[in-house]
This record gives structure tokens, sequence and C-alpha cells, in this order.
């Protein structure tokens, strides 16, 4: 998978696959690999550890990280990516403040006001 992919395919499960600004927020808020990681969840920390070549302590501190910035939340299945624009937007903008990406928040004003609610 191509690094636009991963991205493509979060704004996706989102409802929002062609929406180039979802698309720079989620450029911003991770890195590609972060991107095809958050891809895989929910999933046990040992087929993520599989996955991605990892041990299962590497995958349990990830996906710590992950939740940290607001990336992942915790469902009945296990850790996954936010299924709706609204918790992605507060769980990011609620982190602590060295934690959100530079521009972001303009970038998630630009996105409302173009009609996501």
């Amino acid at each position: 998978m191509n690094t636009d992919e991963a991205y493509i395919k979060l704004a996706e499960h989102m409802g929002h696959a062609d929406s180039v600004l979802l698309h720079q927020i989620l450029q911003k808020a991770m890195n590609p690999e972060e991107a095809r990681f958050v891809l895989e969840l929910p999933a046990s920390n040992a087929d993520m550890a599989a996955k991605f070549n990892m041990d299962e302590k590497g995958v349990e501190e990830k996906l710590h990280e992950l939740a940290t910035r607001g990336l992942v939340v915790t469902s009945r299945k296990g850790m996954r990516f936010p299924r709706d624009l609204g918790t992605l937007h507060d769980n990011i903008l609620a982190s602590t403040s060295e934690l959100i990406p530079d521009g972001i928040a303009q970038l998630w004003m630009d996105l409302y006001e173009s009609g996501w609610w």
C-alpha cells in the first residue's frame, strides 16, 4: 500500500474519502507508518506484532502513544481509529499542547467551515 492509500482509507472509514482537508489533517497527525498501523485496528497485540515485525510490548507502547495523541480510542474489540470526525477532532486537540501538530487547528477550522457537519 502506498502512503496516500493509508490516509485515503482512514478518511474513507470516516465517510470522507475525497476530503483533501481531512487527508491533510491525517498527514499532519500521523506519519505513513502510523497510518498503516492504525488501519489494521482493532486487532490483538500479537497479531499487530506479527504484521509489523514488532514485539507485543512494542505494540502496547505504540498504542499508548497513539492514544495519548488522540489517534486511537478504546472499544469493546480493542483499540481502534475513531469512527467520526468529531471524536478525532476532540481527541487530537485535547491532547497536551506539545503533541498537537502545528497548523492542525487551522486545518480543522477549514474543514469545519467547508461544511463537514
